[in-house]
């Protein structure tokens, strides 16, 4: 009996263990950002594997100059008494392409151990400081209907006409998954490029910074 008893405390200590994990793994995404002849969209990423507590800050924007950018910022972060999360930089990169939806191309990698965010939390938004090109806060949001196995994204328009979703995780979807919008269902994908999708949306309406929530067939195993 004393062994059953020792193997249920394991057992249960495990699941509450990944329980904790479940509730920290959340995204947020920013509305579309535009600062003079540019605009951003921002999305960050929070998880817990087991006891280490890892980040993913990604920046995607657009010059007509330097064309599109993505900024990836990852590290650590904390969480105080007062749900305050601190986020410390470890590694970032920079990739850049002539269209959204072409392959990305690594352009720099740095050390960004000196950066440090930190983010007051609400119920349905978080706020981040500093807030890069802006001169307030970064304002961030967790949709209220996303569901947990979804992955969140941002339908954008090229100038070609196409439409393509973004997202820090789209890398995990697959060709047959399911791309809804709040008003519209049955997106369909033609193509998967690791945080870029391409879209088909014959006989459907999308407007550039709407949210899209996308999930992999059941069978998946994602």
């Amino acid at each position: 009996m004393r062994t059953v008893a020792i193997l249920v405390s394991i057992l249960c200590g495990f699941f509450l263990r990944v329980s904790a994990q479940e509730k920290r793994n959340q995204t947020w995404i920013s509305q579309k950002l535009v600062v003079r002849d540019s605009f951003f969209y921002y999305q960050l990423s929070l998880w817990q594997a087991w006891d280490t507590k890892k980040f993913r800050f990604s920046e995607l924007s657009y010059h007509p100059t330097r064309k599109w950018t993505e900024t990836r910022y990852e590290g650590n972060w904390q969480q105080d008494s007062k749900k305050r999360v601190s986020m410390q930089g470890k590694l970032c990169k920079r990739y850049a392409a002539d269209e959204l939806g072409n392959r990305w191309i690594l352009t720099a990698v740095f050390d960004c151990e000196h950066l440090q965010f930190h983010s007051k939390e609400q119920e349905f938004t978080i706020e981040i400081t500093p807030g890069f090109h802006l001169s307030k806060n970064l304002l961030l949001y967790l949709p209220k209907n996303k569901k947990k196995n979804q992955i969140l994204a941002v339908a954008i328009q090229e100038k070609s006409g196409k439409w393509l979703a973004w997202g820090d995780r789209l890398y995990r979807i697959k060709k047959n998954a399911l791309v809804s919008s709040q008003e519209n269902k049955g997106f369909s994908l033609k193509e998967v490029w690791e945080t870029v999708l391409l879209l088909e949306t014959t006989g459907k309406q999308l407007k550039e910074g709407e949210l899209l929530f996308i999930r992999n067939p059941p069978d998946s195993g994602f």
